[in-house]
């Protein structure tokens, strides 16, 4: 069984003005639906420790999957600004606690070191990232992918 469910968010939609922070596409959002949901629960039936970046399109992806975002953070994908070093602004919605991470460390080792250390923690968890991040694991960016992570490696769900 997964420790760390890694979810790409979907296809955004490419709008001539809204170019950081653009939302999910309808195409997007129908992959998400038919593709990835039906897939949580055989590996999490009810997800606690959701987390996801701070962008429009990693809360419309956890919201389409019926995930409840716990923490979220830019070092998985930005798209709101910081409000200060505890709460990230998420557009529309509530804010959220931020994921207190060590800015040495991430800024050296990035993803990878993260996931390392939320592998120590207890309990399983998911994380909505940006497809792009995942470059830093060696992994090619495909939107709306599920990537299973344990102390053995990724691997593509």
């Amino acid at each position: 069984m997964a420790e760390i469910l890694l979810i790409t968010s979907a296809q955004f939609e490419r709008q001539p003005m809204v170019l950081y922070n653009p939302p999910l596409s309808l195409e997007g959002k129908r992959n998400l639906l038919e593709n990835i949901k039906p897939k949580i629960p055989k590996y999490f039936p009810s997800p606690k420790n959701v987390l996801c970046g701070t962008g429009e399109r990693h809360f419309q992806t956890a919201e389409i999957l019926g995930l409840k975002p716990t923490y979220c953070d830019p070092i998985f994908g930005c798209g709101d600004l910081i409000k200060n070093d505890e709460i990230i602004l998420s557009g529309n919605r509530k804010m959220l606690p931020r994921l207190y991470l060590s800015i040495t460390e991430c800024f050296n080792d990035g993803l990878a070191w993260i996931l390392k250390e939320l592998l120590k923690e207890n309990g399983d968890k998911i994380i909505v990232i940006d497809p792009f991040i995942t470059r830093e694991l060696n992994v090619e960016p495909e939107f709306a992918t599920i990537y299973e992570y344990t102390s053995a490696g990724i691997r593509k769900v």
